[in-house]
């Protein structure tokens, strides 16, 4: 039997002083690892940041070597994972997802 889950991360990032880029790597390493420990082996990731998916599918290369530690985590995560796919989500959709969240 196939099970699916549906996980939404809404995440408030106290990283000031970061770039938002770095924010969206970490939090895509965090849903890596919890869906890694869950042994969910299907994953589609939404994501409003056509950069972070376009590294996450290859369509264009890192460019920038301060993120290459996080960036290296999240591939080698994604090799243990069975399928992850990776689709990109205007902000004013992802705005309509998170309403019922926000508070």
């Amino acid at each position: 039997m196939d099970f699916i889950y549906f996980l939404f991360f809404f995440l408030k990032v106290g990283l000031v002083r970061s770039i938002n880029n770095k924010k969206e790597l970490l939090l895509l390493n965090l849903i890596l690892m919890f869906v890694l420990e869950k042994g969910i082996q299907k994953l589609q990731v939404m994501e409003d940041s056509k950069v972070v998916i376009d590294w996450m599918k290859g369509i264009t290369t890192l460019g920038n070597f301060h993120l290459s530690p996080i960036y290296d985590d999240i591939i080698n995560i994604k090799k243990v994972i069975n399928k992850v796919t990776f689709m990109h989500v205007f902000k004013e959709k992802e705005t309509i997802l998170m309403t019922p969240y926000q508070n």
